[in-house]
C-alpha cells in the first residue's frame, strides 16, 4: 500500500522542472511579442498614410458587419 504514494521530494523535483520550463517558454514569448511590437511600431513610423488608410478600412468593414448584425437582430 505505501508503494502507491508518490514521493513528495520526486513530484516537487517534477513540479519545479515544469516551472523552469514555462518560465523559459513566457520569457521567449515575452521577447517575441517586444519585438513584434518594436516592428509594427517601426512600420506605422515608416507608413503613416498607408496605415491610416489602413485603419479606416477596417473600421469601415467592421461598421459594416456590425450594422448588418444589428439590422438582423431587430
Amino acid at each position: 500500500m505505501l508503494e502507491n504514494f508518490i514521493n513528495t521530494k520526486e513530484l516537487n523535483t517534477s513540479v519545479e522542472h515544469i516551472r523552469s520550463g514555462m518560465n523559459e517558454a513566457v520569457t521567449a514569448l515575452e521577447g517575441n511579442a517586444k519585438d513584434i511590437l518594436n516592428k509594427s511600431g517601426n512600420l506605422v513610423k515608416k507608413y503613416p498614410l498607408y496605415t491610416i488608410m489602413g485603419a479606416a478600412a477596417v473600421g469601415f468593414v467592421a461598421g459594416s458587419f456590425l450594422r448588418e448584425a444589428i439590422r438582423k437582430s431587430n
